[in-house]
């Protein structure tokens, strides 16, 4: 999209979770007490560090700005664990952005670390990925295939730092974040649900809509100049691939909440994409909200909450009360 970005406010999208159990410690060192550590060390797996953030403190749960190597690349992210040494659910929360390629750094959108410690869970670990481009990751803004990517490695730099139950992953993703969600999972079998809220469900489907629909001066008329930039006006079936998620290899069960008001996202494009996933046999609801906009902030806040936390717990994740 030309210049713009598909993106729910920074507030919009945080699942309000619960508080309290423990991370495993960092192994102590084996030098003498001289060079013994004073404060909390990080958290080291490879090329992933994990360092405490203090400045916002939780009962029972750590708060880490993590950097983790994505592609080559230096992604940061959120991450709050309970302070336990049992394996724990993890939820990512995948923020919106830009659907085409943009010759852009350090965009400031994204998840805060204010953000991230208000909406800690005493449950389960949250990754919050800010993807390359964004904020203090370093690259450019690509598109959906990368971000998936991204956050395909933030996920593995998780399981590698902290004790995370590898059968208990679930994605939740706002505008972009739910397109990238819909491709992780169908990069990733063992995710266990999925909401999407408002997403972009990629090329594939939202291409043709945008050539037959788009108006001149409208948000969907930009985002197809910023498509066709990046990938063409008549992109590849392997382009097409690679920047759509794939219906037939998502296994899990997969919640869309769309307004029909939306200006960013056409509620039809996520209609046709539920309907290929109700034909292939998924696990699939979509709830439409009548003049809903962009990422049910007002109106339907509240219903679309109910909904998306009806959806984590009835596929095994337990909220705090």
């Amino acid at each position: 999209m030309a210049r713009r970005s598909m993106g729910a406010a920074r507030t919009a999208g945080a699942v309000t979770l619960g508080a309290a159990l423990m991370v495993a410690a960092a192994a102590c060192s084996a030098g003498s007490p001289k060079a013994a550590p004073t404060g909390p060390q990080p958290l080291v797996a490879g090329t992933a560090v994990a360092t405490r953030v203090t400045k916002y403190p939780i009962a029972g749960v750590t708060l880490y700005l993590l950097f983790y190597p994505a592609q080559g690349v230096r992604v940061e992210a959120y991450l709050t664990v309970p302070q336990s040494r049992r394996p724990v659910p993890l939820l990512v929360q995948l923020h919106g952005g830009f659907v085409s390629e943009e010759a852009i750094q350090h965009y400031n959108f994204g998840y805060t670390a204010a953000m991230a410690a208000r909406l800690a869970s005493a449950s389960y670990a949250i990754l919050y990925p800010e993807y390359q481009g964004y904020l203090q990751s370093a690259g450019q803004v690509r598109g959906l295939y990368t971000t998936a990517l991204d956050t395909l490695a933030g996920i593995r730099a998780v399981e590698a730092l902290v004790p995370i139950d590898p059968q208990r992953l679930y994605l939740v993703g706002y505008s972009l974040g739910g397109g990238v969600a819909l491709k992780v999972a169908s990069l990733l079998p063992h995710v266990r649900a999925v909401v999407a809220v408002s997403p972009y469900v990629g090329l594939r489907t939202v291409l043709p809509w945008q050539a037959a629909n788009a108006q001149p001066g409208t948000r969907f008329f930009n985002q197809r100049v910023g498509e066709t930039r990046s990938y063409g006006t008549l992109p590849s079936q392997a382009v097409l691939a690679k920047e759509s998620p794939d219906v037939s290899t998502i296994t899990a069960p997969v919640l869309f909440l769309q307004g029909t008001g939306d200006h960013h996202v056409a509620w039809q494009t996520v209609q046709q994409f539920f309907t290929e996933m109700k034909a292939a046999g998924k696990v699939v609801k979509l709830v439409l909200y009548p003049g809903g906009h962009h990422g049910l902030h007002h109106d339907y806040a509240s219903a679309a909450y109910v909904e998306l936390v009806t959806w984590l717990q009835k596929y095994g994740l337990t909220f705090s009360s």
